[in-house]
């Protein structure tokens, strides 16, 4: 689901149909025109990625899962 591609990223992104070449064209020709607006896209989705995929929550989740593997589980 291309959806949930762009979720992934904090919206920052567009969504294409795979089929569509002329779509596609048309969202790389609007990024490409609004120096800004890709500037703006490119800090969210670096944000965001960092957020989600940053090494404090690999570490976290890697913990979470010896913890509970090892039956420390918390609550």
């Amino acid at each position: 689901d291309a959806r949930a591609v762009v979720d992934a990223v904090g919206g920052h992104g567009r969504v294409v149909g795979a089929d569509d070449a002329d779509g596609a064209a048309d969202a790389v020709a609007q990024v490409l025109a609004d120096e800004e607006a890709r500037r703006r896209s490119a800090d969210g989705a670096w944000r965001v990625a960092r957020e989600r995929f940053g090494i404090e929550n690999m570490v976290r989740g890697t913990m979470a899962v010896y913890d509970a593997v090892l039956g420390r589980r918390e609550g």
